[in-house]
């Protein structure tokens, strides 16, 4: 796609993105996102826009989304606003205060989304107030879920403000939803822009292999150049086979296979210290070389990769593109990435770095270890104070599948169903509580796990399925938790109520009668005790229970109708 300091077959692309840098120039914000395939060209665009707003005078703040952080609360979040946290008490108090809460620099209580979002959105109208600003990020696919929210409310907000914002992200099997954002699909290029870019870079190839290439790069920028430009490339393309036989492979793959090609050529020490590198993309320079020398490495081993363009070092080390770290990474074999991991835990021993500690140790681990499997629970604990459900599932998950107790990895699991029921992932939350569910006999589990199904239900199919599921599980702990099982009654009945289902109300009036109230319940007609949400769980609030807005006390329910 580049050609000699140029764009090839992006026009009108370009224009729209220029467009876009104007429009901010000019005071009037907007937002626009990038989709397409790897190597289509989604990051040499926001290059090409960067380039732009610097010359123009623009302040640039920029973040990439990368894959091992995917599960940190709020870490895309912190690497795009990292340089700037000066500016956090310019802000209001409270978002301000949610903002250190969700970085980790203050403690509190839950982090809140709504003062997370307007925060990241006070911020940056603030950064913008000296100059234009471009916010550019990259592989949005990657952000955790929190950042991503925080950063599509704060760019659907601005109005007059002299703000352009740039998404870029992978088109995939599942496509990431840039809701309220114009989305620009980026094609293949048209053929001949890609022979001319395929002639730029390669000009001495054989005719064979660049009519080979030319037919099986799709029109996929970094497909044509990497297939063309090297002889490990140029050796691939030639070896693929006939396309009548085999048909065509994804570019994906083929890119990919190309970069291990390079990588494979490399000295043993040099794909070692790639390996390091590609275990950990968010690490300081300094942990990297750490753990390359802990393994019996040296910084120089870096030298080969480095001067073969497969990575770019200066205050970090930044792979050339996601697949030269996919090759790096998968291709070695799984001891050697234990060894790395194990490596990378025993150096990130300091209380800031216990989550990545966490999920390293992790993934140094193929049998159930209960002592990784409690640090990982500690993870979502941390996640969930910070607001992150997705960060939370997908920690309770992993850390069910390490448990060595059965019933504590029903616990793990149950939990890991209600957080993917909080971040929206119904399908997952009802595939986890069914897990939960064949795991256990424990009462109070299998009311967590059963209620996350309601919540489910109510969602997929009516409110009184909801119901029926929600006094299921209200009956389990109706002997043995008075307060949690009238919660859920209460629960149950206004889901009744919203599916016009009169006999479940009163089975939930009929329950609630024999139920005792905690001495410290003091309802007030009017008032809503129970919002801001319960939880079936003793320690982490793990979801919020009270779904409904609950305007009305207890025992008055018994007599609707």
């Amino acid at each position: 796609m580049l050609l000699v300091g140029r764009l090839v077959g992006r026009e009108a692309e370009q224009a729209r993105v220029q467009r876009l840098l104007a429009d901010a120039r000019d005071g009037r914000s907007g937002a626009l996102g990038l989709r397409g395939a790897p190597g289509i060209g989604k990051s040499v665009l926001l290059g090409h826009a960067v380039s732009i707003a610097e010359a123009e005078g623009m302040r640039v703040v920029r973040a990439a989304g990368i894959e091992s952080d995917h599960e940190l609360a709020y870490g895309g979040l912190h690497h795009l606003l990292f340089p700037h946290l000066d500016r956090l008490d310019a802000l209001p108090a409270p978002q301000a205060t949610a903002l250190r809460r969700a970085f980790g620099l203050a403690e509190g209580d839950d982090a809140n989304r709504f003062l997370i979002s307007a925060g990241t959105l006070s911020l940056l109208a603030d950064l913008a107030e000296e100059s234009p600003l471009l916010c550019v990020v990259d592989d949005l696919q990657w952000l955790d879920q929190g950042s991503v929210e925080a950063l599509l409310f704060a760019a659907r907000r601005f109005v007059a403000d002299p703000i352009a914002v740039l998404f870029a992200v992978r088109d995939t099997a599942v496509p990431a939803v840039i809701a309220g954002v114009e989305v620009v699909d980026l094609p293949g290029l048209a053929v001949p822009d890609a022979a001319r870019l395929l002639d730029g870079h390669a000009p001495e190839l054989a005719e064979r292999v660049r009519n080979r290439v030319l037919a099986e790069s799709g029109g996929n920028p970094l497909a044509i150049i990497e297939l063309g430009s090297s002889r490990p490339a140029a050796r691939a393309a030639d070896e693929l086979g006939p396309a009548e036989q085999v048909g065509p492979l994804p570019v994906t793959r083929r890119v990919q296979e190309v970069f291990r090609l390079q990588i494979v050529e490399l000295p043993d020490p040099t794909q070692r210290a790639l390996l390091v590198a590609a275990a950990d993309t968010a690490a300081p320079l300094a942990t990297i070389l750490h753990v390359i020398e802990s393994l019996g490495g040296a910084a120089g081993d870096l030298a080969p990769a480095e001067r073969d363009r497969l990575v770019r070092i200066d205050s970090r080390i930044t792979f050339r593109h996601p697949l030269v770290r996919a090759a790096a990474y998968q291709d070695a074999p799984l001891h050697r990435r234990m060894e790395v991991h194990r490596a990378y835990a025993e150096a990130l021993r300091a209380d800031a770095d216990a989550d990545r500690r966490a999920w390293h140790l992790a993934a140094a681990t193929t049998q159930p270890d209960e002592a990784v499997a409690a640090e990982l629970q500690g993870v979502a604990e941390r996640a969930w104070h910070r607001g992150g459900a997705m960060a939370v599932c997908a920690a309770y998950k992993r850390a069910g599948r390490l448990s060595t107790d059965r019933e504590r990895k029903a616990r793990r699991i149950a939990r890991a169903s209600q957080a993917a029921f909080d971040a929206g992932k119904a399908d997952r939350a009802a595939r986890l509580a069914a897990e939960a569910l064949a795991l256990t006999a424990d009462t109070g589990v299998r009311a967590d796990a059963i209620y996350t199904r309601g919540a489910v239900e109510y969602e997929r199919t009516s409110p009184r399925a909801d119901a029926e599921l929600t006094l299921e599980a209200a009956a389990l702990v109706r002997d043995t938790d008075p307060e949690r099982a009238a919660l859920t009654l209460y629960e149950a009945a206004h889901a009744a109520r919203h599916g016009a289902s009169h006999d479940l109300v009163q089975r939930a009036a009929d329950l609630l009668r024999g139920v005792t109230p905690p001495e410290h319940w003091a309802p007030v007609v009017g008032a809503t005790p129970f919002s801001g949400g319960r939880s079936f769980s003793t320690g982490v609030r793990s979801w919020p229970l009270a779904r409904c807005a609950l305007s009305t006390p207890p025992h008055p329910v018994a007599g609707t109708t």
